[in-house]
């Protein structure tokens, strides 16, 4: 609640043409819509907003379920949705409620490997939103079967959203210093602003990194944990720093493996930079691989290293 903000959404047509609309508007507008598909990139807020659909629907006095399975929901869809109940609710049955008001919110749908299978089992419920990564892509053979919800996709923040969210950050982390001069809000907002910006490539068009609430607060969250020893790289490197370091354990990799990733990544860079180049082709990349094999021991295979940093979009 203290810092949330509504991010603005892409509305789609059957056509597929393209209208704006702002999430905050689903507070007063969530039930006209019905049934629901929302996708969102890679830490755009997804999850976040099913918390928040959630709160509306309970608001609302409706019964929101929020079922979340990277296992690629096996099972029957009833029982899945019949066990998240119980725990979410601790009632001992979904059945002695009106399915009028039962609202399934499916995160991740795009991992069900029965995607057809939830969306009939569900239809019996006349409110739902199922969460996606790219609605065009649903591995759905019959597309009329969709045809009845209504398609949704998370926008980046504009400079607007980032402002309201750097804002709450701020009066929650630095009450004290805004109760003693009035004037630090501002100061600090336009400080954290020009790093925020910098470090996420704005100045550069589209962007180095997205432009969500996730990278945007990382980055906060980074300038106040930025050590001492850290002073010799400037404040947008120690962002980076932590950002590569979060989006690695995310992965999986473990703290006494972080250093083998850097040490891939400093190389390459170094590698990249030498060349005068902004990227290398398949061709220079094993040129690469083949001296660093020879220089360094990876207590890794190095396609395991590779395969990581690709699937945090570090390098691709």
């Amino acid at each position: 609640n203290d810092i949330f903000v509504y991010p603005k959404l892409k509305i789609y047509n059957e056509k597929e043409l393209v209208k704006k609309y702002d999430s905050i508007n689903f507070e007063n507008e969530v039930l006209k819509f019905e049934k629901i598909i929302i996708a969102g990139e890679n830490q755009s807020g997804k999850t976040t907003l099913c918390k928040v659909l959630f709160k509306i629907y309970m608001s609302l006095n409706f019964i929101p379920i929020y079922l979340e399975d990277e296992d690629k929901y096996l099972g029957n869809p009833i029982s899945k949705l019949e066990k998240a109940f119980m725990e979410q609710y601790q009632e001992s049955s979904i059945n002695e409620f009106d399915k009028t008001r039962i609202v399934p919110i499916v995160d991740n749908f795009h991992f069900a490997k029965h995607q057809e299978k939830y969306i009939e089992n569900y239809n019996i419920y006349k409110i739902q939103v199922l969460i996606v990564d790219d609605i065009f892509g649903l591995n759905i053979k019959n597309q009329n079967r969709i045809k009845e919800y209504n398609k949704f996709k998370i926008r980046e923040y504009t400079a607007i959203e980032r402002n309201d969210l750097i804002r709450n950050w701020i009066l929650i982390k630095e009450d004290t210093q805004i109760q003693i001069n009035p004037n630090h809000l501002q100061q600090s907002i336009d400080e954290k602003t020009e790093i925020i910006e910098n470090s996420l490539g704005i100045v550069f068009g589209k962007g180095i990194m997205p432009s969500y609430p996730f990278f945007i607060l990382s980055l906060l969250a980074a300038q106040d944990i930025q050590k001492p020893l850290d002073q010799e790289i400037t404040s947008q490197g120690h962002c980076y720093q932590a950002l590569i370091y979060l989006y690695l354990r995310k992965e999986g990799v473990k703290n006494d493996q972080i250093d083998i990733f850097t040490n891939f990544l400093t190389e390459l860079a170094f590698w990249i930079y030498n060349k005068g180049n902004n990227g290398l082709t398949n061709d220079k990349f094993q040129d690469f691989l083949e001296y660093y094999k020879s220089t360094f021991n990876l207590p890794i295979p190095i396609n395991d290293l590779i395969k990581t940093l690709n699937n945090v979009n570090i390098c691709r």
